[in-house]
């Protein structure tokens, strides 16, 4: 749950991969916003796989891509522009999955603005429409926010807004319903508990 900007595309050429970071780079730094410059070796095969630890998941192995990662402020999540040697976007977790590439129907990467302002949410429309023209022979997006259909701000606001307060209900309804997790209870166990409160709350 939450608003998300999902987007897909190609560039024009390879050779646009580093004046691309370059801009960007300019770009994010003008905004104050972290990046990371991601250069890999494209010729070396991708072996990379997800470990899980008591610190969470983290990609290990090469990914062979290059490209930047940006580090919106305010609660969104952090916006990849990660290229492979064909020069699509692509997303580390799809490729950890190793499932075979669609040239055809690409998959999307995207970028969860829901718990940060409206503002940064059509900055990164903003972006992704510059971006997308200067840079991309096929490029699309879609917005949950409706912004890069519409460009209607309220209506964005509305659909954050409302969005907020249903996570928050259901935030109240966890906390108010006594689980009753037990020590042995799988994370199957525990799903189907929840989904059984969401349910409840459905019918309410």
């Amino acid at each position: 749950m939450g608003i998300v900007i999902n987007y897909r595309g190609r560039l024009k050429s390879v050779d646009l991969i580093e004046p691309f970071c370059s801009e960007l780079k300019k770009i994010a730094e003008l905004m104050e916003w972290p990046y990371t410059i991601i250069d890999e070796d494209f010729e070396k095969p991708t072996d990379a796989r997800l470990e899980v630890s008591n610190q969470g998941c983290e990609i290990v192995g090469h990914l062979a891509l290059k490209g930047i990662n940006l580090e919106a402020p305010n609660g969104c999540s952090s916006v990849g522009f990660l290229f492979d040697q064909n020069g699509f976007l692509r997303d580390p977790i799809e490729m950890v999955g190793q499932e075979p590439f669609d040239n055809e129907n690409p998959p999307f990467a995207f970028v969860k603005t829901q718990f940060a302002p409206a503002d940064i949410h059509i900055a990164l429309v903003k972006l992704l429409r510059y971006l997308g023209g200067k840079y991309f022979q096929l490029f699309e997006v879609i917005d949950e926010g409706e912004y890069w259909e519409t460009g209607d701000e309220e209506l964005l606001k509305e659909k954050m807004a409302f969005l907020s307060q249903k996570m928050d209900a259901v935030s109240q309804a966890l906390e108010n319903s006594h689980l009753g997790v037990e020590p042995g209870d799988s994370e199957l166990d525990i799903i189907a508990k929840i989904d059984k409160i969401f349910r409840e709350m459905m019918n309410s």
